[in-house]
């Protein structure tokens, strides 16, 4: 009886037709592997821990990928056909791996409702135990009748409940610094340092862009003048203050670059888009105002 290894399953006959088939299922614990410029010619789910030195790297499609592994933690990858692996620097570790044809990877993308159909990768700290025992118990006798049907569903199941736990704990992070987020940037608006904001809410560079960047589709940068600009439209409306006196109240160093990066904008100049929009509230228009006459 095979122990560990990887288990053939592509030739193995499935009892009913579910979609997703396996072609291999590698069942590797105390597993040491390096890719030499390897190029993947199928689809791959991967899930490691366990490492004896925590710190890998690999070359991915061209691309140095670093990673430190923290004891208890485990790795997950998603790998498209195509993907070219080199490995720089890898250890002794445990590994599960699914092996799908190549043909799958987009439907397996689609299945999982992945953002962009580009490899996936990340930490996690909860692996669904009872699912793994299932998957093991069923390898032990794969070539039985309606074994390799149920280790293909118990394969997505394990799939499904990692990202689905994964997901859950990146909405928690979200939201634990949510109303962070909304003051900094409330106080970035008003013209505060943004590293002494990070300072005064304890937050690291690190945590505040990755952060941001699921809060809000542009950077601080870009959301800094964009809202610059809309107060300036607002008091332009509004107001009757002076240029100098709306570059002043919007953060602008000069006038004239307060014109500048207005016109970039908008396309027109502050006293053209003030012409255009502003209407006295009790002002009637002028052609009402001639018909009555």
């Amino acid at each position: 009886m095979q122990k560990s290894g990887v288990y053939h399953l592509k030739n193995v006959p499935r009892q009913f037709h579910f979609p997703f088939p396996l072609e291999e299922v590698g069942w590797l614990p105390h597993h040491y592997h390096a890719h030499e410029n390897n190029c993947l010619d199928a689809t791959y789910v991967c899930i490691g821990t366990n490492w004896e030195d925590l710190e890998y790297a690999s070359i991915i499609n061209g691309k140095l990928c670093r990673g430190r592994s923290t004891p208890g933690t485990y790795s997950f990858s998603l790998l498209r056909p195509g993907t070219q692996v080199t490995t720089v620097r890898t250890s002794y570790h445990d590994e599960l791996f699914f092996r799908y044809e190549a043909s799958q990877y987009d439907p397996l993308c689609e299945l999982f409702q992945t953002k962009e159909k580009t490899d996936q990768h990340f930490s996690f700290t909860s692996l669904p135990e009872e699912i793994v025992s299932m998957i093991r118990h069923e390898l032990l006798q794969f070539e039985t009748p309606g074994a390799a049907d149920r280790i293909d569903q118990l394969a997505l199941l394990l799939i499904t409940e990692i990202l689905t736990r994964h997901r859950q704990a990146q909405s928690k992070e979200s939201s634990k610094y949510s109303l962070k987020l909304q003051a900094i940037a409330a106080e970035y608006l008003a013209g505060a340092r943004l590293k002494d904001l990070l300072h005064e809410y304890g937050m690291s560079e690190r945590t505040f862009y990755r952060s941001w960047q699921k809060a809000f589709s542009c950077s601080p940068a870009e959301y800094f003048a964009r809202n610059r600009i809309r107060l300036a439209c607002t008091l332009l409306r509004n107001t009757n203050h002076t240029p100098a006196e709306i570059a002043e109240k919007c953060g602008f160093a000069t006038v004239n670059y307060f014109y500048q990066k207005f016109k970039k904008a908008l396309q027109i100049s502050p006293m053209e888009y003030r012409s255009a929009h502003k209407v006295s509230l009790f002002e009637e228009p002028a052609e009402k105002s001639r018909k009555k006459r």
